[in-house]
């Protein structure tokens, strides 16, 4: 009610908070009817559509702001007509500032990431088990997923991200044709049956990122609205199905040491490559990141017009990348979307060296490129420890955080300084 100042208005607001608090005295001392009504409040579908998303992780969890804007964006939540990126991350931004001046959300003290209260927590997966239907198990220390039954044909999000998961037994196969988002980030999960995702051909948003997953369903290959698939820190995944027919696919994320090839493709190798063999029209990032073992991005070329952000980094096995350069005049062009290229500075002369098919490629890339320090993990470390001082362990209870820092602590120790050591008794 910021901001209101006619009478009516409050007294509407009033009668409707007593409606709401009859018959429920003494739940959470009447807290909750006060907390549905500031959520009411809020009157905007689009507006409460990004609230009840943030619901999804886990209780207490830190979310990075950058995060849950990518997930409005990927799950069509600030979608509009006509608008750019751009605009759509500001829109993102604008939508999360709105529910923390409401007290709905509030900034950590690190100034990056917003968390939810438990009660409003408790408060959203409430309403969220109606209209739209959510099923939340995030961080509950769940061993198996949620018997068949749970998983309802009118599903619209499930979460069990920073579980124990190990496996999916075969022949799971939920048919929930309107789930939009699947979340089973945080889980030691190390096979998915083939069939798994048959039924859910709505499915927009896939994360799968910290799991033990060694390869992919292949049913994956049909969900051909998926807009967004994650894949970080998977370090034991070594193959998957093809992409091709993911048409609408707009965000890529790959961190995984163990994969050689990531679109399996051969069916024109040795052929005519002067046109694109394989189109992603609406692909905006494309993120690969620690792909040690990586040989081949693919072995035809791709074309995506769309494509805003190419990420590269640590994929030194590469001798091409694979990106369709339009001829026009005889030239080759970079594709009409593409705003930038960030190459880590270590991996420059990587990059100078690849092989492209016009030999002035490199050079129409030119003004995209940017070669920046390095984004690795010993470095998140370095901050992370950084801001340990007074550092309360209930705040980070995700299962992904602290697995992502003992990998990030495995794989570089040797990169890591410690200097002005105090004691902190």
């Amino acid at each position: 009610m910021r901001k209101v100042t006619d009478i009516h208005e409050w007294r509407d607001a009033l009668e409707r908070l007593a409606e709401s608090c009859m018959g429920q005295a003494g739940m959470e001392y009447g807290v909750l009817p006060i907390l549905l009504n500031s959520y009411d409040q809020l009157g905007d579908t689009m507006l409460k559509g990004c609230f009840l998303h943030c619901s999804l992780y886990p209780e207490d969890c830190h979310i990075p702001r950058g995060e849950l804007i990518e997930n409005f964006i990927s799950e069509k939540l600030v979608e509009r007509s006509n608008r750019s990126f751009r605009a759509e991350i500001d829109l993102g931004h604008a939508i999360l500032n709105q529910l923390e001046r409401v007290c709905l959300l509030e900034r950590t003290s690190n100034g990056t990431d917003v968390k939810m209260h438990v009660l409003i927590r408790d408060m959203v997966i409430g309403i969220a088990k109606d209209n739209p239907r959510y099923m939340v198990k995030a961080g509950l220390h769940l061993r198996e997923i949620p018997d068949v039954q749970e998983w309802t044909e009118d599903l619209d999000k499930v979460s069990l991200m920073d579980n124990s998961i190990k496996e999916i037994s075969p022949g799971t196969f939920p048919k929930c044709p309107g789930l939009s988002t699947l979340i089973l980030s945080g889980n030691p999960l190390k096979r998915i049956p083939d069939c798994f995702f048959a039924h859910m051909c709505g499915l927009r948003t896939l994360n799968l990122s910290l799991t033990k997953i060694q390869n992919l369903p292949n049913s994956i290959s049909d969900l051909e609205n998926l807009r967004t698939l994650l894949l970080k820190f998977c370090n034991e995944l070594e193959s998957m199905p093809s992409l091709e027919k993911l048409k609408e696919l707009r965000h890529l994320v790959f961190n995984c040491v163990q994969m050689e090839e990531i679109i399996e493709d051969d069916k024109n190798e040795g052929g005519n490559i002067s046109s694109a063999d394989i189109t992603f029209p609406r692909l905006l990032t494309l993120h690969l990141r620690n792909l040690p073992q990586l040989k081949s991005i693919c072995k035809v070329l791709i074309s995506c017009d769309s494509i805003r952000h190419i990420h590269l980094e640590g994929i030194k096995r590469i001798k091409k990348v694979p990106l369709y350069l339009q001829l026009l005049d005889g030239q080759p062009s970079p594709p009409p979307s593409l705003i930038l290229i960030w190459i880590c500075r270590e991996d420059k002369e990587w990059w100078e060296s690849l092989d492209w098919d016009h030999h002035n490629a490199n050079s129409v890339l030119e003004h995209l490129k940017v070669f920046d320090q390095t984004l690795s993990a010993h470095r998140l470390v370095k901050e992370c420890l950084a801001n340990m001082v007074g550092w309360d362990s209930r705040q980070y209870q995700s299962w992904s955080l602290i697995n992502m820092l003992f990998i990030t602590i495995r794989e570089y120790w040797k990169n890591i300084i410690f200097h002005d050591c105090k004691s902190h008794a």
